[in-house]
């Protein structure tokens, strides 16, 4: 039997991971960072709590504990985990975004949170034999050039504290594996779309279902996206099958996607007219400023990633975005609001 290990299962990402593997019939573990869960998965997950600094005994007392239901962090007992099983840790919780006044005095939350934490459990999780342990880090953490394009050469770049912890956490997790049995796997997606998407990509489609005219600068440009589902099938399919001890990637959805095209299934989804305008003709000039202001710039900046980086597992080739990620995403928003 497998066992999925999941952390930020109420997040963008774990809850799309979470919606996959119980339509595979897998049995799952949350550990979740608070002691409130969705009441949805009562039947079909156990819950534990999980402290910002786990002790060196938490993965092992779920994992042999003779009582869950007993257990001082179990907030959700659903079925029994035999030590027999097949172990997978998905790591898909982290501190991405805090108010900007307070981004300074908590800042030991990003490194406590996206660094230590995934550490300590990769730690644990090797001395049980996990199978794996996927991480997910961020294409933020590479250094952007002149061309936009990142290759597996690129080099990383502290620019804020999320990168500079996401940067640390793989320094602490491949150094881990050096003497680990339990494979590692980490990934650094770009702007992700899908169903219950937050951050950025919700304000644009906030801004997107609106009848009013939406300037762009360059909308034929193509960048690189990532669709939730093609993510989900590649933690799941790396996890499983790879054969590196230490996979370390880019990873995006195999086309980079033209904007215009973008948002104009964005639009139609809405079941409205694209307004989608090019005003680079006009005031192209300022598009240099407009890309120093982190929401523009992680939505509308160019960045590619080169075919080496891209996932060769998914089948996907036209159109080269997926159209099924960006229409429940427009029916998960409509149905929020």
């Amino acid at each position: 039997m497998k066992v999925a290990f999941i952390t930020g299962s109420s997040g963008f990402v774990g809850s799309n991971l979470v919606t996959y593997l119980v339509e595979q019939n897998s049995q799952i573990v949350l550990l979740s960072s608070s002691q409130q869960f969705d009441p949805s998965v009562e039947s079909f997950a156990n819950v534990f709590y999980l402290p910002r600094h786990p002790n060196s005994a938490y993965l092992h007392d779920i994992v042999h504990s003779i009582s869950l239901i007993s257990h001082p962090y179990c907030l959700n007992y659903s079925f029994d985990i035999s030590p027999n099983s097949e172990f997978f840790f998905f790591f898909c919780s982290g501190c991405a975004h805090l108010p900007s006044s307070s981004q300074l005095r908590n800042s030991s939350i990003y490194y406590t949170i996206n660094s230590v934490q995934p550490a300590l459990l990769y730690s644990q999780a090797s001395s049980l034999s996990f199978v794996s342990f996927t991480y997910l880090s961020s294409i933020s953490i590479l250094q952007q050039t002149d061309s936009f394009e990142i290759s597996p050469f690129t080099p990383k770049s502290s620019s804020t504290v999320y990168s500079d912890s996401k940067i640390l956490a793989e320094s602490l997790l491949v150094q881990i594996n050096t003497s680990s049995q339990t494979r590692l796997i980490i990934l650094r997606p770009p702007l992700i779309y899908g169903p219950g998407v937050k951050g950025n990509m919700k304000l644009l489609l906030k801004i997107l279902s609106l009848p009013i005219p939406f300037p762009v600068f360059q909308p034929y440009v193509c960048r690189s996206f990532l669709g939730i589902s093609h993510l989900v099938t590649q933690m799941l399919y790396l996890s499983l099958h790879s054969t590196d001890h230490c996979y370390v990637s880019n990873i995006s959805d195999p086309h980079p996607a033209n904007l215009f095209q973008f948002f104009n299934t964005i639009s139609f989804f809405f079941h409205k007219k694209s307004f989608v305008i090019d005003i680079s003709p006009f005031l192209g000039f300022l598009h240099p400023l407009f890309l120093l202001l982190p929401p523009y710039r992680k939505i509308f900046s160019p960045i590619i990633l080169t075919s080496s980086d891209q996932s060769n597992s998914l089948s996907l080739t036209s159109p080269s975005f997926s159209e099924k990620d960006v229409f429940f995403m427009v029916q998960y928003y409509i149905d929020s609001v």
